[in-house]
């Protein structure tokens, strides 16, 4: 049976989300704007949210074209029995951002990937493509990205 959030645990999911404290000590700073708990309660809290898997990452986000990266979503046709090998194969990048499974006709595994060169990201996809098996990747550059801010009211 899955673990129920807590009222603390909701409150700093939402907290987190929007107002996050970029300062040496940020789960003092938390621990406060939710009425003095202490930083080891929030710290446990945050511990807890992960190992049940409420929470998958705790950091920041960086506007990667501006840093001069270059992004593709992509997509290969896996078989049912290859499903968990590709997904190991593909997520041993750390360039790999997302991996995800979707019920196309043609391509069910999509990920996105953002590396430092357009050199090196067809270099991640030529071995992906030679390391799993696959024919084809399907391979869709980012033209114009459109960020959206979400915000879950927990």
């Amino acid at each position: 049976m899955e673990k129920e959030l807590n009222e603390l645990e909701k409150k700093i999911l939402n907290l987190i989300q929007k107002d996050f404290p970029v300062s040496a000590r940020p789960f003092v700073k938390i621990a406060e704007k939710l009425g003095g708990l202490s930083e080891e309660c929030v710290m446990e809290s945050l511990r807890s949210l992960n190992e049940n898997g409420y929470l998958r990452r705790l950091g920041p986000i960086f506007n990667s074209d501006r840093l001069g990266y270059v992004s593709t979503l992509a997509a290969i046709a896996v078989s049912g029995d290859e499903i968990e090998k590709a997904g190991e194969i593909i997520n041993s990048y750390m360039e790999v951002t997302h991996n995800y499974l979707r019920s196309d006709e043609k391509f069910n595994m999509w990920f996105t990937l953002t590396a430092h060169s357009g050199d090196r990201l067809l270099k991640i996809i030529d071995e992906i493509k030679e390391r799993t098996g696959v024919s084809e990747v399907l391979n869709l550059p980012v033209v114009k990205k459109f960020k959206i801010k979400v915000e879950f009211n927990v």
